[in-house]
């Protein structure tokens, strides 16, 4: 580790544009997470790196929930390629639509819990 790295020794500063839906979605996880948007990219670097984000402040989500969505997130990606597969194959719409519909509720019933909402 070099002088500038670790969390209390950030040096490098980037710069983003973002469209007015991006600024949206921006605001809304600032909001969401307590956090201000560097935070809300950090945690999004960390996502894409495979490592649970670092929440700091009252998040309403502890970091074994971040993980858990992490993973649907995944599971999602897959299934959805799947649904691909299956629609090139000619598989039945209604097993189809049962997968996608199945994959809604449980993204659904997670959300609710990250918003302290059992």
């Amino acid at each position: 580790m070099t002088n500038d790295e670790g969390p209390g020794r950030r040096s490098r500063r980037v710069t983003t544009r973002f469209s007015a839906a991006e600024a949206e979605d921006l605001d809304e996880l600032c909001t969401r997470y307590g956090l201000r948007p560097s935070g809300v990219l950090r945690a999004g670097v960390d996502s894409l790196r495979g490592r649970a984000p670092k929440l700091s402040g009252n998040t309403g989500a502890s970091a074994e929930v971040v993980r858990l969505r992490m993973e649907l997130n995944r599971l999602g990606n897959n299934v959805n390629q799947s649904v691909r597969k299956l629609h090139r194959e000619g598989v039945d719409d209604e097993v189809v639509n049962t997968l996608l519909s199945t994959m809604a509720q449980i993204d659904e019933r997670v959300e609710m819990v990250m918003r302290g909402h059992p």
